[in-house]
Order: C-alpha cells, then sequence, then structure tokens
C-alpha cells in the first residue's frame, strides 16, 4: 500500500504537479471562454436605403414603409464571453442601423428581397459576441421611389356608431385638395391607381364642424407620408340631426318687375333644417322662395314656349330646399 502511493504521489511528483497547473489553467481560460446563449435580448433596427428608394416591411402585420427614424423590432439569439454578454445584460434594448446604401437600386416595379444578414457591428454595444439567430425579423423589399401626379383623394371615415345621441354626420366629408401629387414606392402603383384614401378620421369624439389636418394618405393598405410642408383638409360637418316638413301654400316671390307667368305661385314645398327651426312651428310665411326669372331654361313640357325657373329658398337660415327645385312658366315679352 505504502509503495502504490509512493508510485502514484512521489515519483514524478514535479512532473505531476506541473500537468495539474497545466489543467488548472486550462480549466480557468476555458471558463472564461464560455459561450452563454442568451434568448430575447430586445433590438431596434433601423435600415439605410440607397439614395431614391424606400424600404418596405413586409410581416404578419401587412405591408408598411419604414421611414427614416422609424425601426424595426426583433430579437437576437447572441453566443459570446460572459464578460461581453454581461454587457449586453446593462441595456435596455439594443440600438442599430444597417447601412443599404451602397445596395443597387431597382428597376421601377421590381422591388428587391434583402436577404436578412445581421451582423454584430450594426449594433450600439455589441461586440466580442455572435449573432446565432433572430426572430421576428420581417422580410425587407428594397424598392425605387416615384412620382404620380393628379391622383385623386377620398376621405375614409370610422366611429359612426359613436356619435353621441343628438347628432349625425350631415353630408359628405370634403376633401381639399381633391388630387395630389405623391411619391412612393414604385410597386404600389403598378397598375391603375383610382385613388388614394387619407387614413381613417374617427368622428365619434366630435360634437361640431371641424377641419382635420392629415399629412399622409393610404394605398393598398400602406401609408404613405406627404412631403414635408404638405397636408391635406377633410372638413366633416357634424351637427344636430336634421328634420323634414312639407308646407302647403307656400307663395313665390318675384321682382317687383317681371315679364313673366307661372303656372303657380303657390307651391307645396318640402324642406330640410335644424330641428329649431323646421318644427311644428314653422308655417308657410317663414319661408321665403325666390323664382330666378333671369336663367329660364327647357322645361320637360310639351309646350315650347313654356320655361322652367329655378327656385331659390332665401330664408329661415340653414334650411335646404328639397322639393320642387323648379317652377314652370312662360316669358311674357323679350326682356330687351
Amino acid at each position: 500500500m505504502k509503495e502504490l502511493f509512493h508510485k502514484i504521489v512521489v515519483d514524478d511528483y514535479k512532473l505531476k504537479l506541473a500537468a495539474l497547473l497545466v489543467a488548472a489553467l486550462v480549466w480557468f481560460v476555458q471558463s472564461g471562454r464560455t459561450t452563454e446563449p442568451r434568448s430575447s435580448v430586445r433590438a431596434e433596427l433601423r435600415v439605410q436605403p440607397p439614395l431614391g428608394c424606400a424600404i418596405i416591411v413586409d410581416d404578419a402585420e401587412g405591408r408598411r414603409i419604414l421611414g427614416s427614424d422609424d425601426a424595426i423590432s426583433l430579437r437576437l439569439d447572441l453566443s459570446g464571453p460572459k464578460s461581453a454578454l454581461d454587457v449586453v445584460d446593462e441595456l435596455p434594448v439594443l440600438k442599430g442601423l444597417w447601412d443599404l446604401s451602397n445596395q443597387q437600386v431597382p428597376d421601377p416595379g421590381e422591388p428587391v428581397v434583402v436577404p436578412p444578414e445581421l451582423e454584430p457591428e450594426f449594433f450600439e454595444g455589441l461586440r466580442g459576441v455572435t449573432i446565432t439567430s433572430h426572430k421576428k425579423m420581417p422580410r425587407i423589399l428594397l424598392d425605387t421611389i416615384i412620382e404620380k401626379e393628379d391622383i385623386p383623394v377620398r376621405a375614409q371615415i370610422v366611429g359612426k356608431e359613436k356619435i353621441k345621441p343628438g347628432y349625425e354626420l350631415v353630408g359628405d366629408p370634403v376633401v381639399i385638395p381633391t388630387k395630389i401629387t405623391v411619391k412612393g414606392p414604385s410597386s404600389l402603383f403598378t397598375g391603375d391607381v383610382v385613388a388614394l384614401t387619407v387614413p381613417p378620421i374617427d368622428v365619434g369624439p366630435r360634437t361640431m364642424d371641424s377641419a382635420v389636418e392629415v399629412y399622409a394618405v393610404e394605398i393598398d393598405g400602406v401609408t404613405i407620408d406627404l412631403e414635408a410642408g404638405n397636408k391635406i383638409l377633410v372638413n366633416v360637418n357634424i351637427d344636430a340631426p336634421m328634420s323634414e316638413r312639407v308646407l302647403e301654400n307656400v307663395p313665390l316671390l318675384l321682382p317687383a318687375e317681371n315679364d313673366v307667368a307661372l303656372d303657380e305661385r303657390w307651391l307645396s314645398v318640402r324642406v330640410k333644417g335644424p330641428p329649431d327651426t323646421v318644427n311644428d312651428d314653422l308655417t308657410p310665411e317663414d319661408i321665403r322662395i325666390y323664382v330666378d326669372i333671369a336663367s329660364p331654361f327647357m322645361s320637360d313640357t310639351d309646350d315650347n314656349d313654356t320655361v322652367s325657373f329655378q327656385l331659390r329658398l332665401l330664408s329661415p337660415p340653414k334650411v335646404e330646399l328639397i322639393e320642387p327645385k323648379s317652377v314652370t312658366g312662360k316669358v311674357l315679352s323679350d326682356p330687351r
């Protein structure tokens, strides 16, 4: 037993001690280099396109144009020395820039898919580690920007069901200007563009007329920002519900001096207006309808001498004449 111990421990002890020291050193060095995969490292990546190009992001939520200040949110799996990964852990989010400015500009209408080859150098503070995988990375398309002129613009209204009781959307929203020139990715304009729409305007919270300023338009669900300094106005008219009434024997007003003979001087008319005006208290005498004899036009009758005259409602204010719109009669003599 003594000889065995002597053989194992004492004999060549210097060589064995050196081997032990080498093993300890290897273990120490290797432990410092141990890689630890880290998942769910949050990152935000901006993409710099070539001049005259746009970046289109295509993911589960649909397509969108990536602006110069917009970033793609994704998650990275990293491996590397523990000391380097500890530095990453101290960062709330990795911020990076993917510079594609040296990429070849694609032909109009032929966007190019950019392979997602991410490098650690893209991200601030990411040194000495390897990106083993990335999650939630959308498809990136590089597309040429073109200009389209005189495209109609339409309003897009939502929230009608949320308008407060006693109010309603009156008429259609008015868009100013009705046509615009827009710049955007060529792939969005491959076919005939019937119209652009403004982003949805929620009319639910509104209880009065208002002009909504819009700085972007949409085509096929993709939002295009207008160029700096440009905007679109959408006039939305919200008021109390209009009420209607039919009044009999409403007198028609003619100029004091006239050369016409009307087939009817008192009419049954239908008017529409605010309920505080168009109600049971409204009488035929409250309605003032003027006959425009200066611009007669041909009537639908077989009598060639019979013409029609436009009717214009003068009062009450905010009241609209629904019907009739004109009255027939004859011009008795040449006004000259």
